[in-house]
């Protein structure tokens, strides 16, 4: 429908007649509809050629495909919400609450680093550099021998990690009698624990007249240590005498 006006020119007394296109309605309520995926969204405008009287009638609405002025993308029926420009003409953004497929592992629309889901729109896991729930540590690399181990457990004696400048050893196991002390430290003469294969005993002192020399060898007669109250001598050697009576003679032999 088009209102005609008519203007008269006070100077020359011409009248001038314009043409003012206008829109309705329809009353089925078909028009200013909006959508969701794919749906085009948005108001019509109507134009008016002054001159001639003609109409034209554009769009500008999310979901026609053309990107306008206050729109950052539109892909047309592509749009969605998990597609790269979203329902609202929207280009998708991590941290935007809404999952684009293919490229985020998830987005919980906050910006805590904590939780399961990172800043980066990553699934949190261990060796990703951020401390989640269930993680004692993560420092964000496959090192076992610093303070937090490859699985984000805290290093401990005992773990089967050789933490390095703090354990001298580790072998993973309570074992004492191994050459890995259950402290985490190799095992040793005086240590007051039996190496198995290796020492006889360990009393953890350097005494060699007790039972256990400080070799960690028992003590024994011809060790050449007087094992107190014992021992009344000991050279150090096994020879000895002993004599054969015969017929009133004696016969001496050294037996070493």
């Amino acid at each position: 429908m088009t209102n005609v006006t008519t203007v008269v020119d006070t100077t020359t007394g011409d009248p001038t007649t314009t043409a003012e296109p206008t829109t309705e309605q329809p009353t089925d309520g078909s028009a200013g509809a909006t959508g969701t995926t794919g749906e085009v969204t948005g108001a019509t405008t109507t134009t008016g050629d002054t001159s001639t009287g003609e109409v034209t009638t554009g769009s500008t609405a999310c979901g026609d495909g053309t990107v306008d002025a206050e729109e950052e993308c539109d892909d047309g029926a592509d749009n969605a919400e998990t597609a790269a420009c979203t329902t609202q003409c929207k280009s998708a953004a991590c941290g935007d609450g809404l999952l684009q497929v293919g490229v985020e592992g998830c987005d919980d629309g906050n910006q805590v680093d904590g939780d399961a889901c990172s800043n980066g729109c990553a699934l949190a896991s261990c060796g990703d550099g951020e401390v989640q729930e269930g993680e004692a540590c993560d420092d964000g690399n496959q090192n076992l021998t610093d303070d937090c181990l490859s699985t984000c457990v805290l290093a401990s004696c005992g773990d089967g990690a050789l933490h390095a400048g703090v354990e001298l050893c580790d072998d993973g196991n309570p074992d004492d009698a191994d050459a890995c002390l259950s402290s985490c430290v190799p095992a040793k003469c005086g240590d007051a624990v039996v190496q198995a294969g290796v020492e006889q005993c360990d009393d953890a002192n350097l005494e060699d007249t007790d039972a256990c020399l400080g070799s960690c060898k028992a003590a024994k007669c011809g060790d050449a240590v007087v094992q107190v109250d014992v021992e009344a001598c000991d050279d150090g050697n096994v020879e000895y005498m002993v004599g054969i009576g015969t017929w009133g003679s004696n016969s001496i032999f050294y037996v070493s």
